[in-house]
């Protein structure tokens, strides 16, 4: 993939196809400029891009596929961000019921899954372009959605988290694509279909949050060994259900429907254009004209190019700021007199491990290096694997936000077993 800011320099010679727009609607009164927000993903950094994509490469696992079709990269599997949830969280959020509480429930009832999460498309370069979860929507769907499995809260976090993210990085999908068909017949699309959008009822494009739904129903089988909860894709299927016209609808997309429907909405962006809207091959599957391959979602969307960023909304549900930690990497890490100590009577081979896996951590927090809370240890301590017989063990200073290396050793002697 291009990076957006390469793409941006083409569409910025296409008239109006780079304009100052409103983003979509959704839960009345988020709006990106009011609330604190966090980005966890950059997206637009070359050089991490670069190490990014090494990183993935080494780790590469082999492919999955799930019964919608859709498949697992070593890409899919490596953005995995830490969930911490403080002591004594209640899950109850009373805040829920309140009066924000309840527009929530009827932006959910309007805008679907966009009530909880949004995107503002890089076409709109009056805005910090990317994906939006803000801490409310994460807990409106724990109450919502996921109070009934039988998980710990910062799973239930996680798994939110996740169902916001590839619902939105579909539309990030579809902006990258209807940007390439622009580039291609050098007139501007998405700009007037947002607009014509928006003036429709509904006021938002059916097909598209149809298919960002069955996106994000489809990436939600797939995920690491402890986010596999048992019953969590009945649960969001129940509460896609709930949703209006086009994000229920994703319940009845199957595997031999995206080609047909993906051409329908490149039908909806392009019909917008003057010179395109005649052009009926463009949207016939069945002359070879492949939207499949247009749309970057097989085998997943590629988050890498997209910014993530965490919207710290929770004071108006009453919820404690720092009640949920959210980090993708770690930016700094300190080892102790301790750790040093330990680390010198190891062998060359270790050694070296222990360096690849503090510079993965710089990066982003990989698979492979299986970073998890460790209990055993108390408050803020976590347990990262060093190669397949050593660990050590980090412990986060919140106050700092840095990490310290407190220990490293063998599986057993860890208390790994």
């Amino acid at each position: 993939m291009k990076l957006v800011s390469n793409i941006r320099e083409g569409l910025a010679e296409i008239e109006w196809a780079l304009r100052v727009f409103q983003p979509g609607t959704g839960y009345e009164g988020i709006q990106e400029a009011v609330y604190s927000t966090r980005t966890i993903w950059s997206g637009e950094n070359p050089n991490l891009l670069a190490q990014v994509n090494a990183v993935a490469k080494a780790e590469l696992c082999e492919d999955e596929l799930d019964d919608d079709g859709f498949g697992m990269d070593g890409s899919d599997k490596w953005f995995d961000p830490i969930f911490e949830v403080g002591a004594d969280v209640d899950e109850r959020f009373p805040g829920l019921g309140g009066q924000e509480g309840k527009k929530i429930q009827q932006s959910v009832q309007l805008h679907g899954m966009d009530a909880l999460g949004w995107y503002v498309s890089f076409h709109n370069p009056g805005l910090q372009w990317g994906i939006y979860v803000p801490i409310s929507g994460i807990v409106y769907l724990i109450q919502h959605a996921f109070a009934g499995l039988s998980a710990p809260i910062a799973t239930k976090s996680h798994l939110a988290f996740h169902a916001i993210l590839n619902h939105e990085l579909f539309h990030f999908a579809t902006d990258y694509a209807i940007a390439q068909a622009e580039l291609s017949h050098q007139e501007p699309w998405y700009v007037p279909a947002q607009e014509a959008f928006r003036a429709d009822k509904p006021d938002y494009c059916v097909t598209e949050e149809q298919l960002a739904n069955a996106y994000m129903l489809s990436a939600f089988r797939s995920m690491k060994s402890d986010l596999r909860v048992r019953g969590k894709q009945a649960a969001l299927r129940a509460f896609v259900k709930q949703q209006p016209e086009g994000y229920r609808d994703a319940l009845s997309v199957r595997s031999l429907h995206w080609d047909r429907l993906l051409a329908t909405l490149a039908c909806r962006y392009g019909s917008c254009g003057k010179k395109s809207a005649g052009h009926s091959f463009l949207w016939n599957p069945s002359l070879g004209y492949d939207w499949l391959r247009q749309f970057t979602i097989h085998p997943r969307v590629d988050w890498r190019y997209c910014p993530i960023h965490l919207v710290a909304d929770s004071a108006r549900l009453g919820i404690p700021p720092g009640w949920l930690s959210v980090f993708s990497r770690l930016s700094s890490i300190e080892e102790t007199v301790e750790f040093r100590k330990t680390l010198e009577t190891l062998t060359s081979p270790i050694q070296r491990a222990w360096e690849r896996t503090k510079h993965k951590l710089g990066i982003a927090i990989t698979a492979g290096v299986d970073f998890k809370k460790w209990d055993n240890g108390g408050n803020d301590l976590f347990s990262v694997r060093v190669n397949d017989n050593f660990r050590a063990h980090l412990r986060r200073r919140k106050e700092s936000d840095d990490w310290l290396a407190v220990a490293i050793g063998n599986h057993k002697e860890m208390g790994h077993g």
